[in-house]
């Protein structure tokens, strides 16, 4: 998903739940649903709510170089 989702979540309620409607029905159709965009504690704990299978973003990770990726670094928590 678009990171302007992450950007927006914590504005209004209804944002909340249209994001989590939205999650609900892309999970419903076997998709497995990714958001970019996350940069602080307050949107993470959002979205980790809504039951997003992947966050991405600078809070969680900052973009790691080609030799990283292709080596397959894991970042723990």
């Amino acid at each position: 998903m678009d990171g302007s989702f992450a950007q927006e979540i914590e504005s209004t309620e209804e944002k909340k739940e249209e994001l989590t409607k939205m999650v609900n029905s892309l999970q419903s159709a076997g998709v497995l649903v990714a958001i970019a965009g996350v940069e602080d504690p307050m949107v993470l704990a959002t979205l980790w709510r809504t039951g997003i299978n992947f966050i991405q973003g600078y809070y969680i990770s900052l973009p790691l170089d080609t030799m990283m990726k292709r080596e397959g670094v894991r970042l723990r928590f």
